[in-house]
Formats: structure tokens, sequence, C-alpha cells
């Protein structure tokens, strides 16, 4: 076995290891909290961390499949539970960056690139979804990279010695949508939330589009810009409607 594969192995271990000490910890804080008619389930403790219980938001497709909004909070227990780098990589650049799943197997470590502050990065995606016919090779964008997610990748290229005109996932859009569904599960199964069950690649998409309209405000044209759509239509499928805590956020400052 190569120092490479040993380094691998033993990364996959202790994220594994990590992960169940984080569970374990919130479930051991949530057993012993004070036991309250309004106290809720030990897994609605583990990932909110409040007394007020929350499921996410699923709606049942006609073929069968499932759209699910997942909240911020939510959304983090995926990557934390991807068994390699690689793995989480996929995912964050899903839902940290609002890439398809199929522009995910286009990156490459020279997409990136530092913004003008210095202190910032975007990526380049190559090869987007096109719905107007108007690019041979697909839409060419830019995105927001967070700082952590760039410093994911340029730890990953620099143990695998990836080149920089080689893609950081090589493998199939069924390979990566696996990856995704093998993590959700084993959120499920350590959380006690079903709901995972049903989370999709698309959904981290989803996710990522509606944090920033709904939680952070961002403008829609900026969201547009950096996620590939060309209209507020295209757009609107993403978004959940608002909770109660949006609205009074939005309109307790409001002259009315």
């Amino acid at each position: 076995m190569s120092a490479i594969e040993d380094v691998n192995r033993a990364t996959t271990l202790f994220r594994k290891f990590a992960f169940r000490v984080s569970i374990q910890t919130r479930r051991i804080a949530a057993e012993s909290a004070p036991i309250t008619p309004e106290t809720p389930s030990v897994a609605t403790f583990i990932f909110h961390g409040h007394a007020e219980k929350h499921e996410m938001r699923t709606e049942r497709n006609r073929d069968g499949s499932w759209n699910v909004w997942m909240s911020r909070e939510e959304y983090e227990s995926l990557p934390r539970a991807a068994e390699s780098f690689q793995h989480e990589i996929a995912i964050r650049l899903m839902g940290d960056c609002g890439l398809r799943v199929g522009e995910v197997l286009d990156v490459e470590p020279r997409h990136i690139s530092r913004m003008t502050d210095g202190r910032h990065y975007e990526l380049e995606v190559v090869g987007g979804k096109d719905t107007t016919g108007e690019f041979v090779d697909g839409k060419q964008r830019e995105t927001w990279l967070p700082v952590d997610v760039e410093a994911t990748i340029n730890r990953y290229v620099q143990t695998e010695e990836i080149a920089r005109n080689e893609v950081l996932v090589d493998v199939t859009k069924r390979t990566v949508q696996n990856w995704v569904e093998k993590a959700a599960v084993g959120v499920a199964e350590e959380s006690g939330d079903s709901d995972y069950e049903r989370v999709s690649t698309h959904d981290l998409r989803r996710c990522w589009a509606n944090h920033l309209l709904v939680e952070e405000h961002v403008s829609p044209r900026t969201v547009m810009a950096l996620g590939g759509w060309s209209s507020y239509d295209a757009i609107e499928p993403y978004l959940a409607a608002p909770t109660e805590e949006n609205i009074i956020d939005s309109m307790s400052g409001v002259a009315l």
C-alpha cells in the first residue's frame, strides 16, 4: 500500500470517527437536558440545537423521486459524513458552490483563481447547462468558491499530486450520485431522521440557492449569475416557502 493510500485510509477512518463523536456528543447533551412537555426528540436536538421541532420540507414528484429543502445545518452533516476528501469535494461543489452534478466532473485546479480583493476565490464553471442553444460547448460562468472549500481542494490536490489541467472528480455522474446517497443514508442512520434518505445531488444545489436567497437575502440577480440560471422562472422551483422566522426578520423593520 502506497503512502498516499495510507493517508487516504487514515483520513477516511478519522472522518467517520469524528462524525460519530460529534453525533454522540450532541446525543448525550440532548438526553441530559431537562424533560418538559415541549422537549423535542433527541434527533431534533442533535441537528437543530433548539427546542423548536423542525422537519425538512419534502415534495414527491410524479416519477416517485423527491425534492428536499434542507436547512444549512442539515446540509452540513452531509460533507462531514463523506468517506474521503474527493467525496467531500464533490458534495461541497454542489452544496457550497451551486454546481450541477455534471459540472462537478469538469472542475480542474486551473479553474480556481483568487479574486481582486486578494482574499476570496472564484471558480470558473465550464460546460454549464445551456437552455438557449447559444453555446457550442455549454455555458461558462464564474461562481463563488468559499475559502474553506478552496483549502480542502488545495489539500486534496497536493496529497494526490493532481495536475492543474486534471479533473478533481474523475468518475461518472452516477458514481457522484451514489456518494451523496451513501452519505445521506449514513446521516439518516446516525441522526434518526429518515428524510435524509430522500436527498439527491440536485437537492444540494437547491439548498445552496434557497440558503442564499431566503436566509442570506442575496440579490436574485447575483444568485442567478452564480448558479447559471437565465430567468426568475428557472430559479423559483428551488425556493422553499418562507418560515415564520424569515417573515419576522424581513418585515419587522418595515414601516407599515
